[in-house]
């Protein structure tokens, strides 16, 4: 699973969470450090079976839709 780095530096625990609220444990595996100058991501690792989103190949255009995803409370 790709995040935000900033979620999971002080997380004991980490657990994802559906949409639908199932949830399942989760190991955080890496992340960039934690800088204006680094990229804001992390990686965490569950051990369920779950459909990949595409990533796009290129990057968007001026003017293109985009879409973020996340909690913004």
């Amino acid at each position: 699973v790709l995040t935000n780095s900033h979620v999971v530096p002080d997380a004991t625990r980490p657990v994802w969470v559906w949409v639908a609220g199932r949830k399942h444990p989760a190991r955080h595996l890496a992340s960039s450090p934690l800088s204006p100058d680094e990229p804001d991501l992390a990686l965490l690792v569950i051990d369920v079976a779950a459909t990949a989103a595409p990533l796009a190949a290129t990057a968007a255009a001026v003017g293109t839709p985009v879409c973020q995803w996340g909690y913004g409370g």
